[in-house]
């Protein structure tokens, strides 16, 4: 049918060209018996006929169910797995942070011989080993860390009353038992040349230094301070006329915060430079009170609490006059004695036992414990009285649920803390005044008095002035509100040495690489 149009209208069209003869015999055309008989182009049977305009199968037309068009399935199953399966910002284990180091607390480190007046025989007074009695070379100072982390004493300075008289190079960083001795001058010489019994070699936990001018320490009295580099006192130990003795002075216990005496009167030798009196190593006591060990191959303690284990961290004296703010037992009363309070920190490197240690103010014994074990970094409150209920049905943001190293014990008759001032005496079982918590009418305030820097320090501030403090007391926690954690502040002198978490550099999710769709239509007509 296409093909009889087309040549239909090839013939009309060229009936109408331009010769003037062309015009004579066109009219034939209209006589011309095909022009009646061309109803063929009306009857012709292909136009009626022809359905394969509308049955024509071919999928051409909207029918087309060639698959190519939209069933790609390429996009859909790249298994690229770049896009989000890179690990390596999770995965570094780098355990640097907690091995670090750091700063003693005030306790830790502690002065635990010293010599001020050697004796003035050619061996009994060569302390320092190096052949020569001199009476400034062989002064010296021993210092323990009886705690049980590493400390890092770079940058503290040892001073006498006078002046600094030596500056801690940068790397000193002492173990737990590590000692140190420091001598006026001279060369030590610790390898067994020299005749007296201390001569020998040194532990291996033993190292010495020399000061560049002496010690000086007075052999009539003098101080001895061990300053942190950040300023801590860590230790302050003032000496009177007994140091004038030919010998040195010596804890007792060693290892101690306990009182020194005369070394003499405890050892037979005048001294023991690095090492105990009777020869042992140096390291914290081991005071055992024979409680539920005696199975066990060694002994494990608990041990009698010691001075520096123990320290009275907090003190509420005058709870805040009105609920909740001075529901400080968080038991949904303010009372005026039930919610005063005791902070008790165990700050030393052994569990100890409280059993028969009291608590005393300027009028009396308060309380006396029962069998209680402290282990190290626990933390004990003593409240005047009720129920303390931490658990969080109190709203106050003191009275959630206390960290796991926090127990709580209550006096059946009260603290008895004066708001215009006390003193508050912690005592073992053997009459040791273990820590004295001091105050005048700061206390009387609304709010707790908290020792400056905690776990430590000789003064008693007023909550609210502690840096980042929160609220007026926090019984259990840090004044900042965080769990009381005893040990080093960590110094971070040891830079991250771990690989950092590699960066991502597998290629991101690869696109659809399936090849497009170029299939042609391929449908019949």
């Amino acid at each position: 049918m296409r093909l009889t149009i087309l040549l239909v209208t090839i013939a009309l069209t060229g009936c109408k060209g331009g010769g003037g003869s062309e015009t004579d015999t066109e009219a034939d055309a209209d006589t011309d018996a095909d022009a009646d008989t061309d109803a063929d182009a009306d009857t012709d049977t292909d136009a009626d006929t022809d359905a394969d305009a509308d049955a024509d199968t071919d999928a051409d037309a909207d029918a087309d169910a060639d698959t190519d068009a939209d069933a790609d399935s390429d996009a859909d199953t790249d298994a690229d797995a770049d896009a989000d399966a890179d690990t390596d910002a999770d995965t570094d284990t780098d355990s640097d942070t907690d091995t670090d180091p750091g700063i003693p607390v005030v306790g830790m480190v502690l002065v635990n011989e010293l010599l001020a007046d050697p004796d003035s025989d050619v061996v009994l007074g060569d302390s320092n080993c190096d052949g020569t009695r001199d009476a400034s070379d062989d002064e010296f100072v021993e210092l323990v860390n009886v705690g049980a982390t590493a400390v890092d004493l770079s940058g503290a300075t040892l001073s006498d009353a006078t002046a600094v008289r030596l500056t801690f190079p940068s790397g000193t960083v002492l173990q737990p038992a590590d000692a140190v001795l420091v001598f006026g001058g001279g060369t030590p010489t610790f390898d067994g040349t020299g005749s007296a019994p201390w001569c020998a070699s040194l532990p291996g936990n033993v190292r010495t230094f020399t000061t560049a001018s002496g010690l000086m320490l007075a052999n009539s009295g003098d101080s001895v301070v061990l300053t942190a580099s950040d300023g801590t006192v860590l230790q302050n130990v003032q000496f009177g006329a007994a140091a004038g003795a030919d010998q040195s002075l010596v804890r007792q216990p060693e290892g101690t915060l306990s009182p020194f005496v005369q070394h003499a009167t405890v050892y037979a030798d005048p001294m023991s430079p690095g090492r105990q009196g009777d020869g042992s190593p140096l390291g914290p006591p081991v005071l055992d009170t024979g409680m539920d060990d005696t199975a066990l191959p060694v002994d494990t303690g608990p041990f009698f609490p010691v001075v520096g284990d123990l320290v009275i961290n907090e003190l509420l004296a005058d709870p805040p006059p009105n609920a909740p703010e001075g529901d400080a037992n968080c038991d949904g009363v303010r009372d005026s004695s039930d919610d005063e309070f005791l902070e008790i920190v165990n700050r030393g490197a052994t569990a100890v036992d409280l059993e028969g240690a009291t608590i005393s103010d300027s009028t009396a014994v308060r309380f006396t414990f029962g069998p209680l074990v402290v282990q190290p970094g626990g933390v004990i409150l003593v409240f005047g009285g009720d129920t303390p209920t931490f658990d969080g049905s109190n709203a106050s943001p003191w009275c959630g649920a206390l960290p796991a190293n926090v127990a709580v014990v209550v006096t059946p008759s009260g603290l008895g803390l004066n708001n215009n001032g006390d003193v508050v005496t912690l005592t073992a079982s053997d009459s040791t005044e273990l820590d004295v918590f001091t105050y005048g009418t700061e206390g009387g305030n609304d709010e707790s008095l908290v020792r400056s820097p905690e776990l430590g320090g000789p003064a008693a501030v007023l909550h609210s002035a502690v840096p980042g403090a929160v609220g007026v007391f926090s019984p259990g926690r840090f004044a900042d509100g965080t769990p009381i954690v005893t040990g080093p502040v960590d110094t971070g002198i040891t830079p991250d040495t771990g690989t950092a978490g590699t960066a991502d550099t597998a290629s991101a999710a690869t696109g659809d690489t399936g090849s497009a769709d170029t299939s042609s239509d391929t449908g019949s007509p």
